[in-house]
């Protein structure tokens, strides 16, 4: 009867060391799980984060493009203005010369009626 309660002592001792045992196991496989979920979780983060910098690179590299194709475009107006300017001037200033010559050649012509007024009445 001894050997018996002993061995059922025994028994006992070894099933709560198995349940312990079991709940190690149990609690080391939701660990596994959890840590396996935080992985997959970074990996994902990663991911986006490798999408979003390509993305945010590609559209970098857009706007680079844009602005170059835009000082481009500025640089030919600034260009085409300054030649409409310097035509607009040189019109001016061939106008302004005609027109000059035009009021000189009336300026004489009444000049010269003048003068010659003068030598009839003197």
């Amino acid at each position: 009867l001894h050997q018996i309660a002993v061995l059922q002592s025994r028994e006992e001792c070894l099933q709560q060391s198995l349940t312990q045992v079991e709940h190690a196991v149990s609690m080391a496989d939701q660990e596994r799980v959890l840590l396996q979920a935080a992985f997959e979780q970074r990996e994902n983060s990663f991911r986006d984060a490798v999408r979003l910098r390509a993305h945010a690179e590609q559209k970098l590299e857009a706007m680079s493009k844009t602005v170059v194709e835009t000082q481009r475009a500025l640089d030919a107006e600034k260009e085409a203005l300054a030649n409409a300017l310097q035509g607009a001037v040189k019109d001016g200033e061939a106008k302004v010369q005609r027109e000059t010559s035009r009021h000189n050649k009336q300026l004489q012509e009444q000049l010269k009626a003048l003068v010659e007024g003068l030598e009839e009445s003197s």
